[in-house]
């Protein structure tokens, strides 16, 4: 019966032994600094080091950097502090923000190494904020490599006000308010008044009491005063005919004596 038992704690050694090299034969992930400082336009800037257990098989491997926020840095107001107060919050079952990146082991010549450095830029508009993060790095299989690194991100987050509310405030008072009003409604109306500047033009321009050209009236010496148009050569002839019809009976009666 102690046969059976040992084989089982042989295979039990053997099991996390080919998981201690697998984890040790997958490569190691550094961070120069731990903590970042924040740069203009909200952005930090991580300095990594890789270092593979044999080169890989092509010069750039496609790597995910998965972040996980474990604390926020809030900055509040609250009462009796004019400045906001840097608070540690602890962040749970935030989803994790994944950057998709290939990172590069080889030169201009085409070599391939198993050494690398890489700069990872990161800024608050995929979602970044100050505080404290857990970042691992997997390749392009999801495996990971080496263990997870602690990582801070320094900055200054968005104020938060937390201050109480307060309805001690004085009541205005209506009175003063309604003479301001009133104040305010005659001033404004004063503003609107139109005033004359100089004095107003006459009803009649002066300059149409002169004689018009066109309103002369040609008048006539002895006469009543109205003008008589010419006669026309048609007018002369119809006052014959009407002579002559006159005289016509005249001639009749006065026939000479024999």
């Amino acid at each position: 019966m102690v046969f059976p038992r040992f084989r089982t704690l042989a295979a039990s050694a053997a099991i996390a032994c080919v998981s201690t090299l697998a984890l040790a034969g997958s490569g190691v992930v550094k961070l120069r600094n731990n903590d970042a400082q924040e740069a203009a336009g909200g952005t930090w800037r991580l300095f990594m080091t890789f270092a593979l257990a044999a080169p890989p098989s092509m010069p750039h491997v496609p790597m995910k950097f998965v972040f996980t926020e474990q604390v926020r840095f809030e900055r509040t107001l609250v009462d009796g502090s004019d400045e906001p107060q840097v608070h540690r919050v602890p962040v749970t079952k935030e989803s994790p923000i994944v950057e998709l990146v290939d990172v590069g082991f080889g030169d201009a010549r085409g070599k391939v190494f198993k050494d690398s450095r890489y700069d990872l830029l990161i800024n608050r508009e995929r979602g970044f904020e100050a505080g404290e993060w857990k970042l691992q790095v997997k390749d392009g299989d999801g495996r990971e490599i080496g263990g997870a690194l602690n990582l801070v991100l320094k900055g200054d987050n968005d104020v938060v006000d937390r201050r109480s509310m307060t309805f001690t405030a004085k009541e205005p008072n209506k009175k003063k308010s309604r003479e301001e009003r009133a104040a305010k409604a005659a001033e404004s109306a004063a503003d609107d008044e139109v005033k004359a500047d100089g004095p107003p033009p006459p009803f009649v321009d002066p300059a149409s009491h002169g004689k018009i050209a066109e309103e002369d009236i040609k008048v006539k010496k002895g006469g009543c005063g109205c003008s008589v148009a010419p006669a026309s050569p048609m007018d002369f002839g119809s006052f014959g005919v009407c002579m002559a019809l006159v005289a016509v009976p005249f001639l009749r009666r006065r026939r000479p004596t024999s």
